[in-house]
């Protein structure tokens, strides 16, 4: 992380939205709301709706930093205590499988890996996967444990919870992933034990994220979500001779981590560890699948929800964990001597790396080079977002679809709202109130701005919570008082019989 500290901010895919959005949510929960939905200094000062739908773990993350920091330092110290986290969480995990020190380099590969590092970072800046991937090492470590104690029933319980309130797209990827591996564990010992714990953590899980997850499922007619998902999940395949450089420095990657996969399979046929290594070549089996154009028409064919994963290649995730997980107990192995593979991810980290810096100092227009400084701060000041969280009353259409369009939409409209529209978007769970008394409000169908009628005085625009909230609120603290209540009676049980 030094080169971005030099530098101070990177610009990437979504930085100008990091910067927005943790400066919008630290200045909403700094005020006194403890889970800033709306920010109402979005789009110009038009408002924003984001983290109604957007995973708020990364930004309360972020916060603290926002005390310290500039904008754009504050993100920069976020990501790297995420980064920071993920290692500790791989750790932990490697930890249980083998020797510590191997579990040290296995990590600090982990954080290291191009996808986390260079795309998730530098290419994307996506906090959302960041955050991911500190909880989805947790997730294994726990599903792994399940059968030999009640309490790792809770730590599942726990980290699914924080998988969703990061990142609900990497959630529908590794939950799936997490089931397989449970009936692996359930096969070794314990069948229906194992099972039935990890259908009570699933629950737990989702009990605990509800207060997020419920309002970022139901409440998608307000905005434009079709926009999630204009991108078909058969279109980001890789391998498919796209000219792209992104998708090539991708197909770079797979190739890469895929040789420490076929090294620490021969380095194991002379030995019998098929066991130890077989859920992990399966899951870098299966991610391979999933990326390759071979996968094309099993992706048209899954359900409604999953269209909103977006890219295939976030699977690129698992396959960092599962290449981790088998360069950890290939050091522990001593396949072929310990430093040939410590030596073979080092070049193969290295080689990406330096085709990573190559297309990214290219000058040619091939999607890793960066917007322009003064555009990015353009975007910043106007504190504009994607059109999909704008709402679904106004006129905003695919083809419009482009990042800082939302800025220039207001900054248009602005200027030539009539006397009896607010220059806010309009959402049923804003009131306004003229006098003290509440008005009644309607959407602007050619604008989205909020309409009051003639106005001379000033007005104040409040959040009237959904009924929707307050029940996913009361379920979310029913789930975290059951699941103390049960952490604090296991812990007392195994404290007696000790």
């Amino acid at each position: 992380m030094l080169p971005a500290f030099f530098a101070g901010h990177i610009i990437s895919d979504n930085s100008f939205l990091n910067v927005n959005w943790s400066r919008g949510f630290s200045e909403q929960l700094f005020a006194g709301y403890l889970y800033p939905r709306w920010l109402p200094e979005m789009n110009a000062g038009a408002g924003s709706p984001v983290f109604y739908f957007y995973g708020p773990l990364p930004f309360y993350l972020n916060a603290p930093f926002e005390l310290i920091f500039s904008p754009r330092l504050a993100v920069l110290w976020g990501m790297w205590l995420m980064l920071a986290l993920s290692g500790q969480a791989f750790a932990a995990l490697a930890a249980s499988l083998v020797r510590s020190e191997s579990a040290l380099i296995a990590a600090i590969a982990y954080m290291a890996m191009p996808y986390h590092l260079l795309v998730d970072i530098w290419l994307r800046s996506d906090l959302g996967e960041l955050a991911a991937y500190i909880f989805t090492p947790l997730c294994v470590l726990c599903t792994l444990q399940l059968g030999s104690s009640r309490i790792w029933m809770f730590g599942l319980a726990f980290s699914i919870a924080g998988l969703l309130f990061s990142h609900l797209p990497s959630a529908e990827l590794v939950l799936p992933f997490l089931s397989c591996l449970c009936v692996f564990v359930a096969c070794q010992n314990q069948f229906a034990m194992v099972l039935l714990r990890a259908a009570t953590a699933v629950v737990f899980g989702f009990g605990l994220a509800a207060v997020y997850v419920i309002p970022a499922v139901l409440l998608q007619n307000l905005i434009h979500a079709e926009f999630w998902t204009s991108v078909r999940l058969a279109d980001s395949l890789l391998f498919t001779a796209k000219p792209s450089a992104f998708e090539l420095f991708l197909d770079a990657i797979v190739v890469g981590e895929l040789l420490i996969v076929a090294a620490v399979l021969f380095g194991s046929m002379s030995r019998v560890r098929w066991r130890s290594i077989a859920p992990w070549t399966s899951c870098a089996a299966a991610v391979l699948f999933l990326i390759s154009p071979a996968a094309a028409g099993w992706w048209n064919l899954l359900p409604a929800p999953f269209e909103k994963v977006q890219y295939a290649w976030r699977t690129l995730m698992l396959l960092d964990l599962a290449v981790c997980i088998l360069f950890a107990l290939a050091l522990d192995a001593k396949l072929f001597g310990g430093t040939v593979f410590i030596q073979l991810m080092t070049l193969t980290l290295g080689v990406l790396t330096a085709l990573f810096i190559f297309y990214r100092e290219s000058d040619e227009g091939n999607g890793l080079v960066p917007r322009s400084a003064d555009r990015e701060e353009r975007l910043i000041a106007r504190r504009v977002e994607p059109l999909e969280y704008l709402p679904s009353c106004g006129p905003f259409r695919i083809s419009e679809r482009s990042n800082g369009k939302s800025g220039l939409i207001v900054h248009d409209w602005i200027g030539g709202n009539s006397s009896d529209e607010l220059a806010v978007f309009y959402y049923p769970f804003l009131e306004v109130k003229m006098a003290g008394k509440q008005v009644p409000t309607k959407c602007d169908p050619t604008t989205g701005f909020t309409v009051v009628g003639p106005h001379d005085g000033p007005v104040d625009v409040q959040i009237r919570p959904f009924k929707l909230e307050f029940i996913s609120m009361v379920l979310s603290g029913l789930s975290l008082a059951l699941l103390l209540l049960n952490v604090a009676l296991s812990t007392r049980i195994r404290f007696k019989r000790t």
